[in-house]
């Protein structure tokens, strides 16, 4: 990902978001892009080091995300898992979210945002 890409705040499309290490390649970087619309996929979870990181990312304010796909590596199954869970917690979608996809989540807890309270209008779900 181009370095401070947080600064588009007008971007409309991005459809796919890696994480890297670092704090430019942060998760935090999509805070500010509160316009996106349509799919946005967001690779290498594992990289995220806290889950305030996450957290400022505010994917609950991205309510024009329709489908969300979450995607640890096959290699962060060594990933904390305490930690994979937190993370999980704090990507919390907005309401008006229809297909949520989570691929190699380390972790053995389902977040408490995943059911039909927060997600009322969710109707695809691949785990």
């Amino acid at each position: 990902m181009p370095p401070q890409l947080g600064q588009l705040t007008k971007l409309v499309v991005l459809t796919v978001f890696f994480i890297g290490k670092g704090k430019n390649y942060s998760i935090a970087e999509l805070g500010p892009l509160e316009h996106l619309r349509g799919e946005l996929c967001i690779w290498n979870l594992g990289n995220v080091v806290h889950p305030s990181h996450a957290t400022v990312a505010n994917l609950k304010g991205k309510r024009y995300i329709e489908k969300l796909v979450l995607r640890w590596s096959e290699d962060d199954k060594v990933h904390n898992r305490s930690l994979s869970g937190q993370i999980l917690e704090q990507l919390r979608p907005s309401s008006y979210l229809k297909a949520l996809e989570v691929h190699n989540y380390p972790g053995v807890r389902f977040p408490n945002w995943l059911g039909r309270e927060h997600c009322p209008v969710l109707v695809r779900l691949n785990l």
